[in-house]
């Protein structure tokens, strides 16, 4: 009842809502005693609240005041000694308490519910202030170190280092850089043939390189074998740049060699004898003569039937035609020379015939196809300085043998 008239009184305080009759506020606070003043009610479980627009002499809106006869104690309250017995900060411990016994208290403990954490922990990167000093992960015992990676190439040089639980901006963890001011030098990097130790692991040029792979040439032809590459820079004995020698056991049987009449494939294109610098040059020789037409030419390490080697022949449709043939009276050029008849092996005999009375001097008798000027066949003048005198003419009573009789 006596709670009611409080609130009535409180509700009804202003003398012209009071005669209306209608409430001060739709919904009255609760509001505490606070014998201290302190801003909190006490946390009693007998304390009576009072239901109020506005707040009552001598009362709070909140509670949990553990003393309220004691305005330095209260909720929220620092607890300045960490030697005192006064619970401060009503959280139900003093100064002394040690929750988490980790060996610190709660006054200097910057989280008595973590044992792992108070003032002279060693700092571990963990996210957390272990040691109470108002840093996170600061000196820590675990902290990684870190080396800059000054050309990016995710391999840091031992020249610069940080320590830290995360990696700086341009930092790595490796440190076996032997150049890191070249992007293409790094440990398991690729190993050109450029004098550098790209690779990091002391010796230059180790690796062979792009471009550099040799092949085992056993036959010294500079073309090696497939399938034999090494890769290494300068050139191996016994090694070519190239490998393609379809026969590494003959020096004479490469790409692009000669090829020759042996019965194999010397320049490796798959075909054998073709082309040879040493095959025979053949002429047709139509008629069987063994002398060929030199304007019918084919290039062979073994002649067809029907060719032959020689060539000259003037006329390859007659046999009797050839170079060094016998040459006949005829009317054509047995021997190819470029003369016709000339010394045939058939002439005729001429006769000398001075008087030109169609016989000849039997004296003057020459060999030749055709009759030479002057001369004639017939070699019967007895008298060939006296055209009266011929094997036919009339015998005169002249005391001479005018018809050669006799």
């Amino acid at each position: 009842m006596f709670v009611l008239t409080l609130s009535l009184l409180a509700c009804t305080s202003d003398a012209d809502v009071k005669d209306s009759g209608a409430p001060l506020c739709d919904a009255p606070a609760a509001w505490y005693p606070d014998a201290d003043g302190d801003g909190w009610g006490g946390d009693g479980a007998d304390l009576v609240p009072v239901e109020s627009c506005f707040a009552p002499a001598g009362h709070a809106s909140r509670t949990g005041d553990c003393n309220d006869a004691d305005p330095a104690v209260h909720p929220g309250q620092l607890e300045p000694d960490c030697g005192s017995q006064v619970d401060y900060n009503c959280d139900g411990s003093v100064g002394l308490a040690d929750a988490d016994d980790d060996g610190v208290t709660a006054c200097d403990d910057c989280d008595d519910a973590d044992g792992e954490v108070f003032p002279g922990q060693p700092e571990a990167c963990n996210g957390v202030d272990d040691d109470c000093s108002g840093a996170v992960d600061d000196g820590a015992s675990d902290a990684a170190t870190w080396h800059l990676d000054a050309d990016g190439d995710g391999y840091g040089g031992a020249r610069f280092e940080v320590t830290s639980c995360d990696a700086p901006a341009g930092y790595v963890a490796d440190a076996s850089d032997c150049d890191d001011l070249v992007v293409t030098t790094y440990p398991g990097a690729a190993e050109p043939c450029d004098g550098v130790d790209n690779d990091c692991n002391g010796t230059p040029d180790d690796g062979g390189g792009t471009g550099s792979t040799w092949y085992l040439d056993a036959d010294g032809d500079g073309h090696g074998q497939a399938g034999t590459g090494i890769a290494v820079c300068g050139t191996p004995v016994g090694y070519a740049r190239v490998g393609d020698d379809c026969d590494d056991a003959d020096g004479n049987t490469y790409p692009g060699a000669p090829e020759t009449c042996d019965g194999g494939d010397d320049d490796c294109d798959g075909s054998v004898d073709e082309y040879a610098v040493d095959a025979a040059i053949g002429y047709a020789d139509a008629d069987g003569d063994r002398v060929g037409d030199e304007d019918v030419v084919v290039r062979a390490c073994a002649l067809d039937a029907g060719f032959v080697a020689t060539a000259g022949d003037c006329d390859d449709l007659d046999a009797a035609v050839f170079p060094g043939a016998d040459e006949r009276c005829n009317g054509v050029d047995d021997d190819c020379d470029g003369d016709t008849d000339e010394e045939g092996v058939d002439p005729l005999t001429w006769y000398a015939d001075l008087d030109d009375d169609g016989a000849g001097d039997p004296a003057t008798g020459t060999l030749s196809c055709e009759a030479p000027d002057g001369f004639v066949a017939d070699g019967s003048d007895c008298d060939d300085g006296d055209a009266g005198t011929a094997p036919d003419a009339t015998e005169l009573c002249d005391g001479v043998d005018n018809d050669c009789d006799g």
